[in-house]
């Protein structure tokens, strides 16, 4: 999603940049979470269905298709997100996506922007895979 910068661009237009993308992509999934008069879990948010403007400003795609699918390829949908690194560890146990599932994804997605690493590359400590095992890690967010 966001690649070290080739062409001579300021150390503080970079981080302008990771600023405006990560509060845009926070601000389109706290509106499908709670701006709508039906909520909507995106259930499958990864930097692949994130589309960038000329401007920088993101845009969420693919959001709420687990619920048009038959389980079997909601299922395969969700096991293609965790082999690229986006899966929250909650959904080996209950196998469905939630607001707080979306929010582990924003995580990764977020640490991808800051480090310009692959998801699979980075490795969470498990203490923190377990506090969102035992929900001591709220899935609210305040923007």
């Amino acid at each position: 999603m966001f690649h070290s910068c080739a062409d001579g661009k300021a150390e503080s237009h970079i981080w302008e940049i990771i600023y405006k993308l990560s509060l845009g992509i926070a601000r389109g999934l706290d509106h499908l979470h709670n701006g709508l008069q039906k909520p909507i879990v995106h259930g499958n948010i990864k930097s692949k269905n994130i589309l960038i403007d000329d401007d920088h400003h993101p845009r969420l795609s693919d959001f709420g298709l687990h619920l048009l699918l038959n389980p079997t390829a909601a299922q395969e949908m969700l096991e293609a997100s965790a082999a690229q690194g986006y899966k929250a560890p909650e959904l080996i146990k209950i196998k469905d996506a939630s607001k707080e599932t979306d929010i582990y994804s924003l995580g990764v997605i977020f640490l991808e922007i800051l480090t310009r690493k692959e998801p699979t590359s980075l490795h969470l400590p498990a203490s923190l895979k377990n506090l969102f095992l035992e929900h001591k890690i709220n899935g609210n967010i305040q923007l």
